[in-house]
């Protein structure tokens, strides 16, 4: 399976909701705003144009679990919607972003008559199906280095940009971020990186991380104890 296809930061394409999303104006969410919490009912589905939304689930100590980043042309809340139950987790805007939001009974209109658009809902579902599974599986199975090194490799595929210094991640992000998605403290975060630019595989320049070897990276990935197999440690 490619890195991609479980990669948290889905995009689409406009053209996939173009039967729901035409003659509709998208709604305006700031940086930070909440557009759906945790229990709140579900009465439609959310097509993002522009910015990137957090899909993400709060327990009561605070702690967070991020899901996925719906980025431009991606839907979000669509199976608490069509399944009528309250929305399990909650929507959050990370940068200015524009939302379509269309209802549940348009929706489900459109698919009634349109077999591409009902496609399109699908492969939707199925794309988060494979997200949530393969972080369940890496919950179970791989140590904080290895999840580290995916969330990059993910994060290389979707803002990667080549340069003499290496991939370059065109994104901002902290290492509360890193750890909301790798399920870790930002401690353990820090140290996995500290090992990372030992090893060469990692390095920070100006603000930005630059993947200096990909397949290394991989290798951590693919091997439980990686980063050590690259030292000829075990």
């Amino acid at each position: 399976m490619k890195y991609a296809d479980t990669s948290p930061w889905i995009e689409g394409g406009q053209d996939d909701w173009k039967d729901l999303t035409d003659g509709r104006v998208p709604v305006l969410f700031k940086k930070n705003s909440v557009i759906f919490q945790e229990g709140d009912e579900s009465h439609a589905i959310r097509i993002v144009k522009s910015g990137r939304i957090l899909v993400t689930c709060y327990r009561a100590d605070g702690t967070e679990k991020q899901l996925y980043i719906a980025r431009p042309g991606a839907m979000f809340g669509e199976s608490s919607c069509f399944s009528q139950r309250c929305n399990n987790a909650a929507a959050i805007a990370i940068v200015d972003s524009r939302v379509f939001c269309v209802p549940r009974a348009e929706a489900l209109r459109k698919m009634t008559q349109n077999w591409s658009l009902t496609e399109s809902f699908i492969r939707s579902i199925c794309r988060k199906e494979a997200i949530l599974k393969h972080q369940v599986i890496e919950l179970s199975f791989a140590d904080s280095a290895q999840r580290v090194a995916q969330i990059l490799l993910d994060l290389a595929d979707a803002y990667g940009e080549k340069t003499p210094d290496g991939l370059c991640i065109m994104l901002n992000f902290t290492q509360q971020d890193m750890a909301s998605l790798a399920k870790t403290s930002r401690v353990t975060i820090s140290g996995v990186f500290r090992k990372f630019y030992s090893l060469g595989v990692l390095s920070k320049k100006n603000g930005r991380l630059y993947l200096n070897d990909l397949e290394a990276m991989r290798g951590i990935v693919s091997v439980p104890g990686g980063t050590a197999r690259i030292t000829g440690q075990r």
